[in-house]
């Protein structure tokens, strides 16, 4: 849980307020964590600044203008070590809320392919997932459902715990990022796994590269680039230097993750892109680096996708499968763990669900027609705030 000085707390849920723990949008809400962000102005998302002054709140928005600041501002990229993400399911999406990242790169996830991806990150993401199991490891991409992406399995290499998203850009270049995790400082097959991995993808032509995660080398200093005194394995930790170096890629994470070292990188080959770094307090006792990638993207169309059609469902089938799936459940209640319930309930609802609901298909749209003008008005004071 993240503390947060002379902030108050949610009643219910004991998570502190919203805008003291992650706002990065107001300067002076922050200025008592341990780690102050500037704040995100104008220039922050490539503007160019215009002494004509235009107030922030007026009683008739210029809706144009605020579409414009939108749809140019750089891709907002966090980097999240997560230590259980099932256990982070209060704080997570509030983190989301406030921060709004367009892709989330995330390491130590605990879990296993019975985890559904709305179990992990609400429906306005795209999730690509390479999990371990329960008790550790686990990697992730999650990217904006309205950015054109896609998973890239000719870059992983098998074994290891690395995956690769590919991010459709204007013109004629792409994005390409990646999720890594390197388990203990003292892996050598992991740093043999990303050597592999990156020699690949320097490869890809008309390509910008970004690679995050954990990469456990607490025993180099970042800023002043030498091994740090009483540094384990140094022969691993230049021979990663040398790896990031001989594929052309550069590190932008200079300040401490977890503790004094700083374990979760950010590796590109674009660093001249990317004009904001930040770190700020995490989900677990690690701190999360976030960075602002100055590229545009090309945005999809709402895809095609099923709806159930609740008036046509065979009630009376559907309860009688409930009363059989309660039973099994009963009957098994002291035999398999509370996860393991969980999971075999679900997937014999979402069986269920599938067989006496009937679904159909709908069109490709771009628009929300239950999203009115007054809703839309409302949810920009909100964001105001």
């Amino acid at each position: 849980m993240i503390a947060a000085n002379n902030g108050t707390y949610c009643a219910v849920s004991g998570i502190p307020n919203s805008r003291t723990a992650f706002d990065l949008h107001g300067v002076d809400s922050l200025a008592n964590l341990s780690h102050s962000l500037s704040t995100l102005s104008d220039s922050s998302f490539g503007a160019t600044p215009n002494k004509t002054f235009k107030p922030f709140h007026a009683s008739t928005p210029s809706r144009a203008g605020q579409q414009n600041k939108w749809k140019d501002r750089p891709l907002r990229i966090l980097n999240i070590n997560f230590q259980s993400i099932s256990s982070k399911r209060a704080e997570f999406p509030h983190l989301i809320d406030r921060l709004q990242p367009d892709i989330i790169i995330g390491t130590e996830t605990w879990r296993d392919p019975d985890i559904s991806d709305t179990e992990i990150l609400p429906h306005s993401f795209k999730l690509y997932r390479k999990d371990r199991n329960r008790n550790g490891g686990g990697v992730l991409i999650a990217v904006r459902d309205n950015i054109d992406s896609y998973k890239v399995p000719d870059l992983e290499v098998e074994d290891y715990e690395i995956i690769w998203a590919h991010i459709k850009l204007k013109g004629r270049r792409s994005l390409y990022v990646a999720a890594f995790y390197r388990p203990n400082v003292a892996d050598t097959d992991s740093l043999a796994g990303l050597q592999i991995t990156l020699q690949r993808a320097t490869q890809m032509k008309n390509a910008h590269l970004l690679i995050g995660g954990d990469f456990n080398f607490p025993g180099w200093n970042w800023n002043s680039m030498k091994l740090k005194e009483k540094c384990p394995f140094p022969n691993l930790h230049l021979n990663f230097v040398d790896i990031v170096y001989d594929h052309g890629l550069q590190q932008i994470i200079d300040e401490p993750t977890r503790g004094e070292n700083t374990l979760d990188l950010v590796l590109t080959k674009s660093p001249q892109r990317i004009p904001r770094v930040e770190i700020i307090p995490g989900l677990s006792d690690y701190d999360i680096p976030y960075c602002e990638f100055s590229l545009n993207t090309t945005k999809k169309a709402q895809p095609i996708r099923e709806i159930p059609l609740f008036a046509k469902a065979n009630w009376e089938n559907l309860r009688n499968s409930a009363k059989n799936i309660s039973c099994n459940i009963l009957t098994n209640e002291y035999k398999s763990t509370i996860e393991d319930l969980w999971c075999d309930f679900k997937n014999a609802l979402l069986e269920a669900v599938k067989e006496f609901i009937p679904h159909k298909t709908t069109k490709s749209k771009t628009s929300m027609p239950w999203i009115t003008s007054n809703l839309k008005r409302m949810i920009a004071k909100k964001n105001r705030l």
